[in-house]
């Protein structure tokens, strides 16, 4: 607008000094009304006026025309020159004059930021950070701990909630005892004294909901989708149509992301709280939704063709480079999403890994992938003291008490996201588990060690399901658990 301002003011003393030309030329005198318009005679200006906007406009009423020629008369070209000129001004007279009138009706105070025309939502600029952010969570002191441990004092001691709140103390304390029993991690005593705990270092998925004082460590293949739903629905952002899109990427757009050294002390006044489920259950799980049948293109090229490639046994006929061009002829088609067919293609002889290739990656891999990552690692119990510590198999009722002990039952109910569909999930697990061998098992036992001591699991039902173990016990060779503590590491793939 200010732009247009100056334009035409620019027109203005363009045409004020034509008109003064002319007025030289026919000796006409010129007595223009407004004193700015006329030339200095003092050899330096007056310092200019504190900014109004009526003291920098002008009026094109305030210039006084010369005396018109007689309408008979003839013109002269520089007459109809200087007619046409004050034609095309007066024809923009109504923008000037609604230009001007804005200018001298509001004061510098009243004037507010203009918008650009046909401007994105949540534009502010240039730049790559212009998408707008989420509301900033308030904290709620009604759901703080204290206020929750208060209301939990007025139920009965005899009531299911008492017997829920015994019973995750006893947990929590068993794990405070197991820690300080069990034999630090390798990373740790590698680390030397006084370095902090590795474990929580890469502690990384801590969902943080300030607002509801709440700190979920989520382990995946162990309910983890859900609680996250749920905490999403206690904020009021959630609804069932965002389940079709990525949920890492909307957790990370409504809670704030902070790392492992941060975490003891930016939780200290919420509820941390996380889901335990059997390591060799979660292993199952984790292999059945993530690579059997190489279902999930992500998993096979990051792990799976590496998992083929390592643990299975390839017919002597084929040299290095007949594998390698093999392996690409698998890996093009899954890259594709195409149906793998290849009977002849031993990397498609099953297409994925099986079950044992699988296990023989995961005890012997350097890196673990936070599906199948011991859960003491994921959520670094043995660094940081945890309120409630669920169980996947009781998760339905425990899930319930949890939800009344924060208050908010009468709001969200326990969500079961991403159902396991067959037979019960032990039998499904001693199926898979009947395609190893007892000292397979074994060392998956020395994998998940503190697993299985710090949230108290047992593997014996498992290890009964190998399909040598029958046969060892017949021997009276079955191998005894503890030996496997033993048992240097395997090389890393």
């Amino acid at each position: 607008m200010m732009k247009l301002l100056r334009h035409r003011l620019r027109g203005v003393a363009a045409l004020t000094a034509v008109l003064a030309l002319a007025a030289l030329f026919f000796s006409l005198p010129l007595t223009p009304s407004n004193p700015r318009l006329q030339l200095p005679i003092s050899p330096a200006p007056a310092p200019a006026p504190a900014y109004e906007p009526t003291a920098l406009m002008v009026k094109l009423d305030d210039i006084k025309s010369p005396p018109t020629t007689p309408p008979n008369a003839k013109k002269s070209p520089l007459e109809e020159l200087l007619e046409e000129s004050e034609r095309n001004v007066k024809s923009e007279g109504d923008m000037t004059s609604d230009l001007t009138a804005y200018v001298q009706d509001y004061t510098p105070e009243d004037w507010v930021e203009v918008q650009k025309i046909n401007a994105k939502p949540g534009s502010k600029g240039k730049g790559r950070n212009n998408k707008p952010k989420p509301p900033i969570s308030i904290s709620n002191d009604k759901y703080s701990p204290q206020v929750l441990k208060e209301r939990a004092l007025t139920f009965s001691n005899t009531s299911g909630l008492w017997e829920f709140l015994r019973e995750q103390q006893r947990r929590v304390d068993h794990i405070i005892a197991s820690c300080l029993k069990l034999p630090a991690n390798s990373a740790d005593l590698r680390a030397g004294p006084g370095s902090p705990p590795v474990t929580l270092l890469t502690a990384k998925d801590f969902i943080f909901d300030r607002k509801n004082h709440l700190t979920f460590c989520p382990v995946y293949k162990a309910a983890s989708t859900s609680w996250t739903i749920t905490l999403l629905q206690l904020n009021g952002v959630w609804n069932e149509k965002m389940k079709k899109g990525n949920l890492q990427k909307i957790v990370r757009q409504y809670f704030p992301k902070i790392n492992g050294l941060s975490v003891n002390s930016r939780t200290s006044d919420t509820i941390r709280f996380m889901v335990a489920r059997h390591p060799f259950e979660r292993l199952v799980s984790c292999y059945r939704d993530k690579f059997e049948h190489a279902s999930k293109a992500y998993y096979y090229l990051r792990y799976g063709e590496k998992m083929v490639h390592h643990y299975r046994k390839f017919s002597p006929i084929y040299n290095s480079p007949q594998l390698q061009l093999l392996k690409s002829q698998v890996r093009n088609k899954i890259k594709a999403g195409r149906l793998v067919v290849m009977p002849e293609n031993p990397y498609a002889n099953p297409v994925g890994p099986t079950f044992p290739e699988f296990v023989g990656y995961v005890i012997d891999a350097k890196f673990d992938d936070e599906h199948w990552k011991p859960i003491h690692n994921q959520c670094a119990v043995c660094s940081m003291t945890y309120d409630f510590i669920l169980r996947f198999e009781s998760l339905s009722v425990e899930g319930k008490w949890m939800l009344e002990y924060l208050n908010r039952s009468g709001e969200v109910g326990p969500r079961w996201d991403n159902p396991t569909i067959g037979n019960r999930t032990s039998e499904v697990t001693c199926s898979y588990f009947s395609q190893l061998t007892l000292s397979q098992i074994n060392n998956l036992y020395a994998k998940y060690y503190k697993d299985f001591k710090l949230y108290e699991y047992s593997s014996e039902t498992y290890r009964e399901c190998a399909k040598d173990y029958h046969l060892l016990k017949s021997k009276n060779k079955t191998i005894p658990v503890h030996e496997t503590m033993k048992q240097p590491a395997k090389n890393p793939v």
